[in-house]
């Protein structure tokens, strides 16, 4: 998807494409429409950036039991657990 946004506000408040990406990333990330690894990547940073500048903002890191038990499911395939 490509999305152009020409509002010169935008510009003359200083945000920078960086800027929008994260904001965007950590509205939709706090109304649970998109995961941490899509949030991360839509911001263009790495997951634990990401969840540090989340965690400043208030907005809790969504890790319910299913993502728990996939992370279990993987860690014992990989012989971990």
């Amino acid at each position: 998807m490509t999305l152009t946004i020409t509002n010169p506000d935008l510009e003359a408040l200083g945000l920078t494409k960086a800027d929008v990406l994260l904001e965007l990333a950590l509205g939709l990330y706090a109304a649970e429409r998109i995961t941490l690894g899509q949030a991360s990547g839509l911001a263009e940073l790495d997951q634990a950036t990401f969840r540090q500048i989340a965690g400043k903002r208030g907005i809790e890191v969504h890790y319910g039991i299913g993502e728990f038990e996939r992370d279990c499911e993987n860690l014992r395939a990989l012989g971990l657990l």
